[in-house]
């Protein structure tokens, strides 16, 4: 990315499903596009990536029609290089889905 390229950011109300609460609500959430984040990525070298269970969840879920992204504070961790204690993944299915 040029020093002076900046990122364009979108901002939106999806619903949300809260762990600690067990409900859905709105929030407001920034979003970049995936033209704009792909440099970064590139970074994202990170020796938990090529984990075989990591890689066999990834397959698994694309074979069933599902995305399912790395999100939070590892992929944080692992642009800025710093070591992560935990992956988190989102998927775009219910939960109901994810245990059947």
């Amino acid at each position: 990315m040029e020093s002076g390229e900046r990122f364009k950011l979108s901002y939106s109300r999806p619903w949300r499903f809260s762990r600690s609460t067990g409900q859905f609500s709105r929030g407001l959430f920034c979003s970049c596009s995936l033209a704009n984040l792909a440099p970064l990525m590139k970074k994202l070298t990170t020796g938990w990536l090529k984990l075989p269970g990591l890689q066999r969840l990834f397959t698994l879920f694309h074979e069933e029609g599902a995305t399912l992204r790395l999100v939070g504070g590892s992929v944080r961790d692992g642009l800025l290089g710093l070591p992560t204690n935990d992956i988190d993944l989102a998927v775009d299915r219910p939960p109901q889905w994810v245990q059947d």
